[in-house]
């Protein structure tokens, strides 16, 4: 907004954020800027994971019936690299 409240939709200049995104089922919560699309022919899905120094972008040369759509094939994506960091930043105790 004009006063730097955010609005109700978490919606502005064409991105959406969400300062408290659940992911893994509520185990995990990220600050998230984002926005995808459809445009004749062609769908996206961008977000970016700023306090893991991570953006995640996706574009399909193919429509969506739903905008939902792509969002819901690729966040399982963003589920796999938030688990692979997790291994990297504590990795797992070696069998002795």
């Amino acid at each position: 907004m004009k006063d730097g409240t955010p609005n109700d939709q978490g919606y502005a200049l064409g991105w959406r954020y969400n300062p408290k995104a659940e992911l893994s089922g509520g185990k995990r919560v990220v600050r998230r800027y984002g926005h995808h699309g459809t445009a004749q022919g062609a769908t996206s899905f961008f977000q970016v994971y700023p306090d893991q120094g991570m953006v995640v972008s996706v574009m399909m040369n193919k429509s969506q019936q739903s905008l939902d759509a792509l969002s819901e094939q690729a966040m399982p994506m963003v589920e796999r690299v938030f688990q692979e960091l997790d291994t990297r930043v504590n990795p797992p105790a070696s069998a002795p």
